[in-house]
Formats: C-alpha cells, sequence, structure tokens
C-alpha cells in the first residue's frame, strides 16, 4: 500500500516544486470524502500545503495522486456505511387505509346502458 506520492510540479511563477500526497489516516477519510469535489480542499488536506501557489496543471496532478491515493479506502468505507443503514432501516409498510387487493373499478364505455 502506497503511504505517499510525489509531484514534480511548478508554483504559479514557473518554479519547479515537489509536491508531496499523502495517503490520509482513518481520522481524516470523513473530510477527504465531504472535500472530494473541492480541488483546494484536497491539496491542502493530502498535502499541507497553500494550494494558490500552485500552478493550475500541478494542482490537477496533485488531486489525480490524491485520489489514486485515498479513493480505494473511502470506497470501501462508504460501501461499508451503505450496508450498515440497509441493516438498520426497517421496510415499508404497506398503508392501513388500503386493501392490497382492492382495486380501482373499471367505467363501462360511454354510452352503454346500465345493466338491469
Amino acid at each position: 500500500m502506497l503511504t505517499h506520492k510525489l509531484i514534480t510540479g511548478q508554483t504559479l511563477d514557473g518554479t519547479p516544486v515537489e509536491v508531496r500526497v499523502n495517503a490520509l489516516p482513518l481520522t481524516l477519510m470523513e473530510a477527504y470524502l465531504a472535500a472530494e469535489f473541492d480541488v483546494a480542499a484536497v491539496i491542502t488536506l493530502t498535502t499541507g500545503q497553500d494550494p494558490a501557489m500552485l500552478h493550475p496543471d500541478t494542482a490537477l496532478e496533485v488531486v489525480e495522486a490524491a485520489e489514486e491515493l485515498n479513493s480505494p479506502f473511502a470506497e470501501r468505507l462508504l460501501a461499508r456505511a451503505k450496508k450498515l443503514k440497509a441493516r438498520y432501516e426497517q421496510p415499508e409498510t404497506p398503508s392501513r387505509t388500503s386493501s392490497p387487493t382492492s382495486s380501482v373499478p373499471v367505467a363501462r364505455p360511454t354510452g352503454t346502458p346500465p345493466k338491469a
């Protein structure tokens, strides 16, 4: 299991930079899941660096590395949460006001005389 990945990139002014992207511990996984759609938050969480200092291409490389390192574990946690939720959910019960065998009466076609 990888614990980190090094990304060679650039800062906004073109200075070469090496960024260490970390696999997160369990205690930060909820924060990672909440931040997944926020590029800056993922960078801050997984590198400890200011995302505003990174060139956009480097920032995206960092986010891709963060996803590679953290998503498999995050997906396992989410699958576990779904199983737990399903285990404790109550099945829906039919409403007491309707009968499971009742049906809507069929209307007669227009122009048909009533049955005697």
